[in-house]
């Protein structure tokens, strides 16, 4: 699968900005006292990654979120044999990947670093070991990370097709179901990552007419989580 051009292979140089201030800067997070900063800081692993380096690939198992530090990485999915599509680009204090740690399936996209950078990675488990105010205000920022994604994922499916949700077409008296939208979603890769408030009109769509026509079904070279 062709993911990325030529890379300059290296670990960044710097070093890894702390995670309290990114941790505050996501949804349900921002006002978290103290206490529950520190529970969350304590949750998550540092990484780094060198230029081209995959953070998680497509159909592999999800077992963690990801909040990026520093650096740039792209979020693709392969539509046909080798070619793979870029759905968004990820920057510092974004949150991806969290799809993972609330619902069992594969990765229906991949990360990949476009430059040498940090990350913070929270482990399924370490997220489900979160206790107290801590648990609750990761679970809603996550809940609220993932509504923005599927807000902007459906609304960029809508307007690929021409028209708004519901999104597949009301045939033989069997009307358009969350669970048709849900498909397509998934085929679609965005659930992986969408940077927080970017214009839908700068996501490209990627997904084949098969897959519209068919949100059930499992297309040869596409991952449905």
């Amino acid at each position: 699968m062709r993911l990325w051009k030529s890379f300059r292979p290296g670990t960044p140089t710097t070093v890894c900005p702390p995670i309290g201030p990114l941790l505050t800067g996501l949804p349900r997070l921002r006002s978290a006292d103290a206490a529950v900063v520190a529970s969350l800081e304590r949750a998550f692993e540092v990484r780094s990654f060198a230029e081209g380096e995959i953070l998680f690939l497509e159909q592999e198992p999800g077992d963690a979120a990801w909040l990026l530090a520093e650096g740039t990485v792209d979020v693709l999915r392969q539509v046909r044999g080798t070619r793979a599509e870029r759905l968004a680009q990820l920057k510092a204090g974004d949150l991806f990947g969290v799809n993972a740690i609330i619902a069992s399936g594969p990765r229906t996209a991949s990360c990949v670093a476009v430059t040498p950078g940090w990350a913070y990675r929270l482990p399924g488990a370490a997220s489900a070991a979160l206790t107290g105010e801590a648990h609750l205000l990761w679970n809603e920022c996550v809940l609220a990370v993932l509504q923005a994604q599927l807000r902007l994922a459906s609304g960029t499916l809508g307007r690929a097709i021409g028209r708004p949700v519901p999104l597949v077409p009301k045939t033989a008296g069997t009307p358009a179901s969350g669970r048709d939208l849900e498909a397509l979603l998934r085929q679609s890769g965005f659930l992986e990552g969408l940077p927080a408030g970017l214009d839908l009109d700068s996501v490209e769509l990627v997904i084949d007419e098969d897959t519209l026509r068919n949100p059930r079904r499992r297309s040869a070279g596409m991952s449905v989580s």
